[in-house]
């Protein structure tokens, strides 16, 4: 394949010059190889994976291991227990005499690898069995046994004796008729250690293989990663001149028919998303400049008005200061989803009173700015709706009429229902009796960045409107003006009550036939 370098349009300007990239020193290529990189993340998920299972394995052997001692040493209890208290029923008398027990009970018990069993008369190791698995005659086991005697209980303990690790039971021997003045205790005892040791031994074995599996893991994913990446080996030779400031530059191809050509193509359409993505960001910028002020002067606005020494005013502008925080927010958040304004998860879907809706956003628009404020009377009803959306896109058009209006002109906010061809429809207007619009400028009013020059504010970027409408598609609806030049505008959203129907109008509608009608 055969590259070279052509200069296409002309890149962001933002971005400026940027100085030429520094030399790797020599060291810094391998721990830099993009190989080397993901075979490391690789090998170190999986030797994380590793790890963690040969923990939680060896943690549940380990549990387990306790968990049978335990249950063993009770069970030897509890079998003694049953043979002194004998069965009625069947003409077994319980035992009246401990020594007859202890040798009853030790001759028929079996005791289990790693296990012993001893019987202690007051302080001396009077009965065993006459083969123990299991060392018990040590002295630090009489003495434990000793320690932890409590009358009526079997006590369960671990002794550390020599090499060896013991888990024991000390469980005092009640019989009528024994000496009151003697202590009869059993005591059984398991051999815990040895059993720990070959589950740390299955362990270590588990450990080796698994060295020895992401050994060759590593070698042979070295391997097969420097084949698979040879592609972008090559197109970073080829695109090393391309400058980090410079995106206008692409990777021309003359021989399209191998992966390194489609891999370049892909480049080459990726720095194509590149500018698309620096035009966007300028966008997003442009369209929180736009969007915040609005809020802003609602909460000073507010705050200004206040009475502080009223409580319920005082509660009513905190409540709607924290919420238009949590509004300007939000559009911090959306503001690059109202550029994409078709996707599903544009609007949150809730019944909306329809009342609730009209005074909330009077309350809001009203103090934007002097001018002679009017709401029509209550309607009544509910809309399933996004409520902030709406208040976005009221706000918005409460705040295009004071930009095109001045004090004392009025401006009407109004909502009512009309019958459409499947449902009822809500009209929400906004009259004005400002400059009014040229029949010449009706036609773009909705665009982006369109601005009507009678303006009486000389502020904002044009994109109000653009997002009014974004909002009234995006709940199946439309978005239009009636105006007249020098007499005033009257801005309507109309949607229809049934939920969900602006997600079937966005995928219907097309960017080339928007929801939008003008009249003069």
């Amino acid at each position: 394949m055969s590259t070279e370098l052509t200069r296409q349009a002309e890149g962001p300007a933002e971005l400026g010059e940027q100085p030429a990239p520094r030399r790797p020193r020599p060291g810094s290529r391998l721990r830099g190889s993009v190989r080397v990189r993901i075979l490391a993340a690789i090998l170190s998920m999986l030797a994380g994976s590793m790890f963690l299972i040969g923990a939680l394995q060896y943690s549940a052997q380990l549990t387990e291991l306790e968990t049978r001692v335990r249950t063993d040493l009770q069970q030897e209890v509890e079998e003694l227990q049953t043979l002194g208290d004998g069965v009625p029923d069947e003409g077994v008398a319980p035992y009246d005499d401990p020594d007859e027990l202890f040798r009853d009970f030790l001759r028929q018990s079996v005791p289990g690898t790693n296990e012993a069993m001893i019987g202690i008369v007051d302080d001396r190791i009077v009965y065993r069995q006459p083969e123990n698995n299991v060392d018990v005659t040590n002295p630090l086991v009489l003495a434990e046994a000793l320690r932890v005697a409590t009358p009526g209980q079997a006590v369960i303990s671990e002794l550390q004796v020599g090499d060896t690790t013991l888990e024991m039971i000390t469980a005092t021997v009640q019989v009528e008729g024994a000496d009151p003045n003697l202590q009869y205790l059993l005591v059984v005892a398991i051999d815990i250690g040895s059993q720990r040791e070959a589950i740390y031994a299955s362990i270590m074995n588990y450990a080796a293989l698994a060295t020895g599996a992401l050994i060759i893991a590593a070698v042979a994913g070295y391997l097969i990663a420097g084949r698979l990446l040879r592609p972008l080996v090559e197109l970073r030779e080829a695109t090393s001149t391309i400058d980090s400031g410079d995106l206008s530059r692409r990777v021309q191809v003359r021989e399209p028919d191998n992966d390194v050509a489609r891999l370049a193509v892909n480049f080459n359409a990726m720095l194509d998303r590149l500018q698309g993505g620096f035009r966007d960001q300028q966008q997003f910028l442009d369209d929180a400049a736009h969007e915040l002020r609005t809020p802003l002067t609602i909460l000073r606005g507010n705050l200004e008005t206040m009475d502080v020494h009223d409580p319920t005013d005082v509660d009513q502008v905190r409540s709607l200061a924290v919420d238009e925080v949590d509004r300007m927010d939000r559009l911090v958040n959306d503001l690059l989803l109202l550029a994409r304004s078709r996707r599903p998860d544009f609007l949150r879907w809730e019944p909306v009173d329809v009342d609730d809706l009209a005074a909330e956003a009077f309350a809001r628009i009203r103090v934007i700015s002097e001018r002679e404020w009017r709401l029509t009377d209550p309607v009544g009803g509910t809309v399933v709706a996004d409520r902030q959306r709406l208040l976005q896109a009221i706000v918005q058009l409460a705040a295009n009429a004071v930009k095109y209006s001045a004090p004392g002109d009025l401006i009407e906010l109004g909502l009512q229902w009309e019958t459409g061809d499947r449902d009822r429809v809500l009209v929400i207007s906004l009259r004005d009796t400002g400059v009014g619009i040229e029949e010449h400028q009706l036609r773009r009013i909705f665009d982006r960045f369109q601005q009507v020059r009678e303006s009486t504010r000389g502020e904002g970027l044009g994109l109000g409107l653009a997002i009014v409408r974004a909002i009234a598609v995006g709940h199946g609806g439309e978005v239009g003006v009636r105006s007249a030049f020098g007499v005033g505008s009257i801005f309507e959203i109309r949607i229809p009550a049934v939920a969900g129907s602006g997600s079937k109008a966005q995928d219907e509608t097309s960017e080339e036939d928007e929801q939008v009608w003008q009249r003069s």
